[in-house]
């Protein structure tokens, strides 16, 4: 991820940009980690490339849905 910081010399505060926006990673990344099946080996990845983000979690879709659906 990388930020960008903006300042005004009038203010204490500041705003921090992001290029992925930080809510939507934090909540990526805590669901593909609190949605694991714990009972099986397989890991949780998060894979960070040039230009995208991956989240990898080798769980199957909850009943009804099926992976033929999807």
């Amino acid at each position: 991820m990388v930020s960008y910081t903006i300042r005004e010399d009038s203010k204490i505060e500041h705003k921090i940009i992001y290029n992925y926006p930080l809510t939507a990673f934090e909540e990526l990344a805590t669901n593909a980690i609190l949605h694991k099946e714990y009972d099986t080996p397989e890991y949780v990845g998060i894979y960070v490339y040039k230009d995208r983000i991956s989240f990898v979690n080798h769980n199957r879709p909850l009943p009804p849905i099926t992976i033929e659906s999807l």
